[in-house]
């Protein structure tokens, strides 16, 4: 029983922030939508009913980012800094490797928050990222705490740490050297076919001039083809993301992010019954 309440608990954490994001940066109608979507892929429904930590790190990653948007427009930012910071650790301490989207749950923050003329931009930027560590600090120190009480050790995370440098110093075991691999690798279609019409978003938004700081939609897809070049350089390096599908999965977040806010033009030219019996369907299916 708790191990299914555990998964349930993680599945609706996910949800509610994906749909907090996603009203945010494109109004309720895409955001329900959206969620629903998002809800019903295979991949996150995967991702979040396995053993493994891919569906905590996305759950972790989506309640970053979710805490940023909302640091962003309130009035008083530093609690949801904490917990952005709380978030972040603890999606990195589920895998090591999410070290390296730790940026993007971070730098939301400016890009909703920032603007050219804004004073005091410095001070600012400093007291986000003060109160960011400070939450990824309290959650490193109860986690050490809890740790010690068990082995007499505080450094908890230092075994992933040696066993990430042992496997970093030599050639992966199981990366499939070749292109051959691509044939089967239908968890790329969606996440590249994304990546390629965010191009042409953010290409169309700078033609018509319509790209300006504090905008959701150009933040998420902007950061959506961080992640994913982030993905692609490390497969050229060397890595073995790009041919497995659970570190695929930790894109979904900004990838469905995206999507809603492409689609958000779309949705809203919709007359209202060819809406609702989209959901009727999409809610049956959930």
């Amino acid at each position: 029983t708790a191990k299914y309440v555990l998964h349930f608990g993680f599945y609706y954490m996910a949800v509610f922030s994906m749909y907090f994001l996603l009203k945010r940066a494109a109004g309720r109608r895409t955001a329900l939508l959206g969620t629903i979507l998002f809800a019903t892929h295979a991949a996150f429904l995967w991702a979040i009913g396995w053993d493994y930590v891919d569906g905590a790190g996305v759950t972790y990653n989506l309640l970053g980012l979710a805490s940023m948007a909302r640091a962003a427009s309130s009035k008083r930012p530093r609690p949801w800094f904490a917990l952005a910071g709380v978030a972040g650790m603890a999606m990195v301490y589920t895998n090591l490797f999410l070290i390296c989207f730790m940026p993007c749950v971070f730098l939301l923050y400016p890009l909703l928050r920032y603007t050219p003329d804004q004073p005091g931009k410095v001070r600012l930027l400093l007291t986000s990222g003060l109160w960011f560590g400070a939450g990824a600090a309290v959650l490193t120190i109860i986690l050490g705490g809890i740790n010690y009480s068990i082995d007499g050790n505080f450094w908890f995370y230092g075994p992933s740490i040696r066993a990430f440098l042992v496997l970093a110093s030599h050639p992966n075991p199981g990366r499939t050297n070749g292109l051959g691999w691509l044939r089967a690798a239908y968890w790329l279609g969606i996440p590249l076919v994304t990546g390629a019409c965010s191009l042409l978003y953010l290409t169309l938004r700078i033609q018509r001039r319509l790209m300006h700081w504090g905008d959701h939609c150009t933040a998420f897809v902007s950061l959506y083809l961080v992640e994913l070049t982030g993905m692609l350089v490390w497969y050229w390096i060397g890595g073995v993301g790009l041919q497995l599908n659970f570190y695929v999965s930790y894109l979904l977040p900004l990838m469905f992010l995206a999507i809603g806010c492409m689609l958000v033009t779309a949705l809203d030219e919709w007359r209202a019954w060819v809406y609702w019996l989209l959901i009727d369907r999409k809610s049956t299916r959930l």
